[in-house]
């Protein structure tokens, strides 16, 4: 789905939802770390409310995925393209050691995901208690 109107942006309110894309969570003690060492990004400077672009690599430092990181008290929510949602699912699974204090959760079902564009987000979103 794209943006319907350029105009409705720079006068107002656009709403995008992209139609493929996943939502996972990491949790536990060690996730930060975690995510860290999976990912290009300096996850451990990520503070709670805050987020960051990062790109899923391998062992070779090719790019598996591009994905947003939202830093949450107790957990990282990671945002990616649905196309890649297993493979780094179960890519992700086995770098888990057993001594890790790591969960990963598939949200994708759970949420939707979608952005707002435009000079009038900040006072929706106030109407929203956001």
């Amino acid at each position: 789905m794209a943006i319907a109107n350029l105009s409705e942006v720079s006068k107002g309110l656009s709403f995008y939802a992209p139609t493929e894309s996943a939502l996972l969570a990491l949790n536990g003690e060690d996730h930060v770390r975690f995510l860290h060492n999976q990912t290009t990004n300096n996850i451990n400077r990520l503070k709670v409310g805050y987020h960051c672009l990062t790109v899923f690599v391998n062992s070779t430092g090719r790019t598996l995925d591009l994905a947003t990181a939202y830093k949450q008290e107790d957990s990282l929510l990671i945002h990616l393209s649905d196309q890649r949602r297993q493979f780094l699912l179960n890519w992700m699974d086995r770098y888990i050691f057993p001594m890790d204090q790591v969960s990963l959760t598939d949200l994708s079902t759970e949420y939707a995901i979608f952005q707002l564009y435009g000079v009038a987000v900040g006072d929706y979103l106030k109407t929203c208690g956001l």
